[in-house]
């Protein structure tokens, strides 16, 4: 069976108020979401971004913001 990506994108949603794709250089590919509310910035300028510039200094070391085998 496959699933449409519009519906993934739904259930992505019912967890997430701002859903990202990271790419292997650790630079934003997507943004989609309340992006302006939760980050500073709209969608488009989240793209190309480093991820770990939207984490508070902080919060950079915590294990659920490293990336590990390509998830966060």
């Amino acid at each position: 069976m496959q699933i449409a990506p519009h519906r993934l994108l739904g259930f992505a949603f019912a967890i997430a108020d701002l859903l990202l794709e990271v790419a292997p250089s650790g630079k934003i590919s997507f943004a989609v979401g309340a992006a302006a509310v939760l980050a500073g910035d709209g969608e488009r300028q989240l793209i190309g971004r480093k991820f770990m510039d939207c984490i508070e200094p902080a919060d950079q070391d915590d294990d659920h913001v490293t990336a590990q085998d390509g998830r966060l």
